[in-house]
């Protein structure tokens, strides 16, 4: 969302606070939009007709922005978990080395796979030189990397606020630290 949302964003959230008889003030309004700012207007409008016709609990009043990125992961679906995406992203691999062999180009459409397949294993050299029964160690290597990038990732694409929130008592601590030396 940007700028040009901020009205309608409004309306959506004092359509929310309403039908569950709660009040939104104006800062609550504006940290709400900037938690939500990730969002487009339409999913945030999406989640908040799909609160008004689900939501079933009576407290705090108003849905909570955790709610709101609960709410959409209900509406999207549940996500595979890392280890899953691991295991099928492995098995694309292993597919291409098995149709395209060497040949085949690093070509992959997810961007974890894409990276590890350029630069840690840049796929051309690796599939002239793997064995098939280092296939089996290879796959559990992969699948280790690819969590790994996976929870990097998340941790990069943690809002501003929320990174804010984790490093100041980091900050401070560093801080003291540094007083006693």
């Amino acid at each position: 969302m940007d700028e040009q949302d901020k009205k309608q964003f409004a309306a959506i959230m004092y359509g929310v606070a309403d039908n569950f008889g709660g009040q939104i003030s104006k800062d609550g309004l504006r940290l709400r939009f900037e938690a939500l700012s990730n969002l487009d207007i339409d999913e945030v409008s999406r989640v908040a007709t799909w609160l008004i016709n689900n939501r079933t609990a009576t407290f705090p009043a108003i849905p909570t922005v955790k709610e709101f990125r609960d709410a959409l992961e209900n509406l999207d679906g549940p996500k595979p978990s890392p280890r899953s995406r691991a295991e099928i992203q492995a098995d694309k691999v292993l597919a291409k080395l098995k149709y395209h062999g060497r040949a085949g180009k690093a070509d992959f459409e997810d961007p974890i796979t894409q990276e590890l397949m350029t630069t840690r294993w840049p796929y051309r050299a690796w599939a002239s030189l793997v064995l098939e029964k280092e296939l089996v160690w290879w796959r559990k290597e992969f699948i280790q990397a690819y969590q790994a990038y996976s929870e990097q990732s998340q941790i990069e694409a943690l809002p501003q606020a929320e990174t804010r929130k984790i490093a100041a008592p980091v900050l401070k601590l560093v801080g003291g630290i540094r007083k006693r030396m």
